[in-house]
């Protein structure tokens, strides 16, 4: 009697495939079982990797290594030749400082010899220009003009006047103490005391020799200039140069006129 496979009862029993029987599903390749999960550990929030199948503990994420710390990892070789270096960059930086301040004090010895002088005044014969201890700049410029403030040796020392004549002028003083030079008055705003005294013993009107300058000091009264044979006239090789500066004290730093 036939019968039709498909429509088995399903109650009936099902023959025995013996041991090496399978059961007629898709072929393919086996796989390996899931590997177990330990549950208490996550409800606890462990977060240690869970041994795997040969009992062996999985290892960390590459990146959570060293995440504590951003040096490199060769830090510590830098730093055992650091500080070598350190002293090199010291000694180069010490050399430069040193380079620095030499050519600076070459390049002032330069131009104190060939165009400046700084000059400290002494004594009372320029004021109120100058004041004892003030600190004056001189160029070393010897085209003078009526006016200027020369600085001359004289005597082993330098002193400084005004010109107020130059050579073939004729010098002469009104009664108010005023310098006349060539029959016109000089307007002297300058002169603290144009009125009073002084030291004078040559006799006026007088002419400038050649080659020579007429100077005064602006404080008449106390100036030792060339109204006197004690000083008299200067020289054209006398002269250092004209003053055009008072830099020290601060209080008094002005251009000279």
């Amino acid at each position: 009697m036939a019968t039709h496979r498909g429509s088995a009862n399903a109650n009936e029993p099902r023959p025995d495939l013996g041991n090496n029987a399978v059961e007629n599903k898709p072929k393919g390749k086996r796989r390996a079982p899931a590997p177990k999960v330990n549950e208490e550990k996550l409800a606890s929030g462990g977060d240690s990797p869970e041994p795997d199948r040969e009992g062996k503990r999985a290892a960390a994420p590459a990146e959570i290594v060293g995440e504590t710390s951003s040096e490199p990892a060769n830090q510590s070789v830098k730093g055992a030749s650091g500080a070598p270096r350190k002293s090199r960059s010291r000694w180069k930086i010490l050399g430069r400082v040193l380079e620095v301040a030499v050519v600076t004090a070459a390049v002032g010895i330069l131009i104190s010899t060939f165009f400046l002088s700084v000059l400290q005044i002494r004594g009372t014969s320029m004021e109120p220009t100058f004041h004892d201890g003030d600190l004056a700049v001189a160029t070393h410029s010897k085209s003078l003009e009526t006016g200027d403030i020369v600085a001359f040796y004289y005597n082993n020392k330098v002193l400084l006047k005004r010109v107020v004549g130059f050579p073939g002028d004729w010098i002469d003083f009104a009664e108010d103490g005023r310098v006349i030079v060539n029959g016109e008055k000089l307007d002297e705003s300058y002169v603290l005391d144009p009125g009073e005294g002084g030291n004078v013993d040559i006799t006026f009107p007088y002419q400038v020799p050649e080659g020579r300058y007429f100077v005064l000091g602006d404080h008449r009264s106390t100036s030792i200039d060339s109204r006197s044979e004690h000083l008299g006239t200067v020289a054209e090789d006398q002269v250092l140069g004209t003053v055009k500066a008072v830099v020290w004290p601060l209080t008094h730093v002005t251009w000279v006129d």
